[in-house]
């Protein structure tokens, strides 16, 4: 009895279960009242964002219909929810929507479908990384910022994550990143050099992409448009930029008139060194700009004042004296009442101003040019000097005359050089730097003592040649050279060396001292040639700046009178400075002369050139 009632319980349960269990119904339903909402869609022309849903029932009779969204983004529109077709519309391009139908029959059973709707939905595009431009930057500072800011993506334009790191640069590299996750960050404590970056952006799908940047940290280049000049109606001025630097290479050069006269026109606007004609009296200012190969860049400017044509006095070259030697002089020294000149090769040629005479010696090698000739007392010395015309090698030979005993002697400098300079005060006799093709430059003082007759050495305050020296009072001066601005300045009476300046770097200039004064004038800043005129005045000790009328170098100078002589080299303008009027006037040559030197001695001017000599009569 008890097994036939558990028997009939189960069988109870079955049949409850079976009405309870069917997929999709709130309430029991008949197992054939279905919910269809129609198949998959998508949506693939551009542009639209509505579709039609239409749905349906079956297995009963069947009273309401109700639409409604399950998934997707919250902007969409069911024009008739209670409608088994129904448009939707105001989709959003390029996402997916699941829209639920749930169908209701008349004993309040029912049941219920989804359908899902692709609108234009496109595979996921990789995202796409920009980490700027390459760039050039300057120190200090020492720091830039990075910015990925600019990245993208193409399907939604959000994105997940950024990340920097550094692929190469100078150690030590970290730490350099400040927020290495940001779409932005510093990167600091720089050193010079190159550096790499590498920028990672990800999106929402997880798709990766990368682009790096390079940073060049360098010193920006440092502008130099020259010191500032005058210039002489009628001629051009000339622009300088060749004392311009940089840590890279200097790829142009910019010249651009900001101040002035209109009418100037610059030959070359391009060129490191070039000239500005059509000018008229006044102020000009010039900028240079500078741009390196890594596009930095830097400005500087330059005056140029232009002043009217310099008064012209006439004066006369009477041929003195044919030599023997068919070499060229460029040298002339005078020692008591004689005149020495010399040349390349050998051959010295020697003027007694007091009978008149002339008379001939040999130095004890060949010499063909960056010899030093000084005058001490009774004593003409001939020191350094390239003895090949071909690689400049250089000796070390000191010939020594006597005009008192006319005899000759030789020593030797402590190293073989040319392109040195020599100056004497008192019981002194210096000289000073040079150059050798083997070793480069020199700063070596060698310095003889006539009292003594001994040698020892000093040295300059840096190493450089194509100097020039000169002895104003009780001072001593070295100045210039390549590439140079100093000015070693030894004082006898303290027997001290102190350095001071000139205003513009520049060798083979020349070098003349008058009535405590002592100028320094033109001579080769590089490329290009100079008319600066430095002054210095060994009473105050102070300095001033004046003007050749032309650029010029390697010329001779000497003093008649009250007056200064800047002798032509490779032309015919000469140039005269009264210091008791201080007034310049010019001169022009009948002539040119190359490598020419001029001499002030016995009351009388005298140039040689070649194998001439003339006398000066202004």
């Amino acid at each position: 009895m008890k097994q036939g009632l558990l028997l009939f319980g189960v069988a109870i349960l079955v049949t409850l279960f079976s009405r309870c269990s069917k997929s999709g119904t709130d309430n029991p339903v008949p197992s054939s009242l279905v919910a269809n909402a129609g198949s998959d869609q998508s949506i693939t022309v551009a542009g639209v964002d509505s579709t039609t849903l239409t749905g349906s029932g079956s297995g009963s009779n069947i009273t309401s219909f109700t639409w409604t969204k399950v998934l997707g983004p919250a902007q969409y529109t069911i024009v008739n929810p209670n409608q088994a077709k129904t448009v939707v519309k105001n989709l959003v391009q390029n996402r997916s929507y699941k829209f639920e139908l749930r169908i209701t029959d008349d004993m309040g059973r029912t049941a219920k479908d989804t359908v899902t709707v692709n609108v234009n939905l496109k595979p996921n595009q990789t995202p796409i990384a920009k980490a700027g431009r390459d760039t050039a930057i300057s120190v200090p500072p020492n720091s830039y910022q990075l910015d990925g800011s600019a990245s993208s993506d193409p399907d939604d334009g959000k994105l997940a994550g950024f990340h920097w790191a550094v692929i190469s640069g100078p150690t030590p590299t970290n730490n350099v990143i400040e927020s290495p996750d940001s779409s932005k960050t510093l990167i600091k404590n720089l050193q010079l050099g190159v550096y790499e970056f590498s920028l990672t952006v990800t999106d929402s799908s997880g798709a990766t992409s990368q682009d790096n940047v390079i940073i060049t940290v360098s010193f920006p280049p440092a502008a130099n448009a020259g010191v500032d000049v005058q210039a002489f109606l009628p001629d051009n001025a000339y622009l300088d930029g060749s004392q311009s630097s940089s840590n890279n290479i200097a790829t142009t050069y910019t010249w651009t008139a900001i101040s002035g006269p209109p009418s100037s026109v610059i030959a070359n606007p391009n060129a490191q060194q070039t000239t500005v004609s059509n000018l008229s009296l006044g102020t000009y200012q010039f900028e240079l700009l500078v741009k390196d190969n890594a596009g930095l860049t830097s400005k500087d400017t330059v005056t140029i004042t232009v002043k009217p044509t310099r008064p012209t006095i006439p004066f006369q070259m009477i041929p003195f004296k044919t030599l023997g030697s068919s070499s060229s002089i460029n040298y002339s020294a005078q020692a008591g009442n004689k005149i020495i000149f010399a040349g390349e090769g050998t051959h010295v040629d020697i003027y007694d101003l007091n009978n008149q005479t002339w008379t001939e010696a040999s130095l004890s090698q060949a010499r063909y040019g960056g010899m030093a000739v000084v005058a001490s007392g009774s004593k003409v010395f001939f020191a350094g000097g390239n003895v090949s015309s071909v690689d400049y090698t250089p000796t070390s030979a000191v010939d020594i005359y006597d005009a008192g005993s006319n005899t000759w002697s030789t020593a030797n400098l402590s190293q073989s050089r040319g392109d040195l300079a020599a100056a004497a005060v008192d019981d002194k006799v210096f000289f000073a730097g040079g150059y050798n093709p083997y070793d480069a430059s020199y700063k070596t003082i060698d310095v003889y003592n006539t009292t003594s007759d001994t040698w020892s050495a000093t040295t300059l305050s840096e190493a450089k040649f194509a100097l020039t020296g000169v002895t104003s009072g009780n001072k001593t001066l070295f100045a210039g050279g390549f590439f140079s601005k100093a000015v070693d300045i030894f004082d006898a009476e303290a027997n001290n060396w102190k350095v001071d300046s000139l205003i513009q770097a520049r060798g083979n200039l020349s070098s003349v001292a008058l009535n405590g004064k002592a100028y320094f004038a033109g001579g080769e800043t590089g490329t290009s040639l100079s008319n600066v005129v430095d002054i210095f005045d060994g009473n105050s000790l102070s300095w001033k700046v004046d003007f050749l009328s032309r650029p010029k170098s390697s010329f001779s100078s000497t003093t008649f009178g009250n007056k200064i002589l800047f002798f032509a080299n490779a032309g015919t303008r000469v140039d005269i400075y009264d210091q008791s009027a201080d007034t310049w006037y010019t001169a022009e040559l009948s002539q040119p002369l190359y490598g020419a030197t001029v001499i002030n001695a016995g009351g009388e001017v005298y140039a040689a050139a070649g194998n001439m000599v003339w006398k000066l009569v202004f």
